[in-house]
């Protein structure tokens, strides 16, 4: 028996609804800058407790987006990377859409962060971004590793953090430019998309950066 286009959708959505089952909305007074920069990305903070692993996970993710913001605006070998080639913003639609590095870069430093970060596992991902409502979910577990010794592991918060903020960049009809949906088909692996190359690069110069010092 086949299922209905109106079941699966409803289905659908009550699955990606629990990624957000007891997210707060936050109010002003919950927004922290991560840095000095005049643009520097703003969290909200109101879903982290006062505990202190809460606290702990709070500092490792402010000073993951400071270190990814420093990254996408400063770092030379980003940018070469970046500038490289073009990527894949996305293949859900018809055809693979391409974006060029120029045009990739100069939407990762434009991009002005507003966004609450939710301390909770997403169905079935690392991490999850709603940029139309400007939340992100990311699992604790992988916040938790960036205080591990283990370079690789410290790094992954680097990596899942820049892959995010790559979907609150909007295009012009304020949808999101990079996106995830349709890999596994039409010869789009999923490492092949922007969003995933964004968050490998930035993870690699992080670790560059972190053994030079």
């Amino acid at each position: 028996m086949k299922m209905k286009p109106l079941i699966i959708v409803i289905m659908v959505l009550s699955i990606s609804g629990c990624s957000w089952y007891g997210y707060k909305d936050p109010s002003n007074h919950h927004f922290h800058r991560v840095n000095n920069y005049s643009n520097a990305y703003t969290l909200g903070v109101q879903n982290f407790t006062t505990n202190e692993t809460s606290q702990k996970r709070l500092n490792s993710v402010k000073e993951a987006f400071s270190d990814v913001q420093d990254i996408f605006l400063n770092n030379k070998k980003f940018e070469k990377i970046i500038l490289s080639q073009s990527w894949v913003s996305s293949c859900d639609g018809e055809t693979i859409e391409k974006t060029s590095g120029k045009e990739l870069l100069s939407d990762l430093r434009a991009l002005s962060v507003k966004v609450s970060v939710y301390p909770k596992k997403p169905w079935q991902a690392i991490g999850l971004t709603d940029a139309i409502n400007k939340r992100m979910a990311i699992d604790p577990s992988r916040i938790d590793l960036a205080n591990k010794d283990e370079i690789i592991d410290s790094s992954l918060l680097i990596n899942t953090t820049a892959h995010e903020v790559t979907h609150l960049i909007l295009d012009e009809n304020n949808l999101i430019k990079y996106r995830d949906e349709g890999h596994g088909k039409k010869n789009c692996l999923k490492n092949d998309l922007a969003s995933y190359r964004v968050g490998k690069a930035a993870q690699a110069v992080w670790i560059h950066d972190k053994l030079a010092k």
